[in-house]
């Protein structure tokens, strides 16, 4: 019997603990959460790299104005 009631004991903490991360990821994940500035950060870099690439070809190719 005591065993019984401590695997039930384990399985309701277990449950708990699901909820509790599911409801941290929706409020993270949500609109104007952590999931934009992800995006936003990714999108930056992405911006940044291109920049870079471009400055670097244009630097190294031949100019065709005199």
């Amino acid at each position: 019997m005591f065993l019984r009631s401590k695997a039930q004991g384990i399985l309701e903490y277990t449950i708990m603990l699901a909820a509790i991360i599911a409801i941290i990821v929706v409020v993270m994940f949500k609109n104007g959460g952590i999931g934009t500035s992800v995006k936003s950060s990714y999108l930056k870099m992405g911006d940044a790299m291109n920049n870079t690439v471009n400055d670097l070809t244009n630097s190294v190719s031949p100019s065709t104005t005199p």
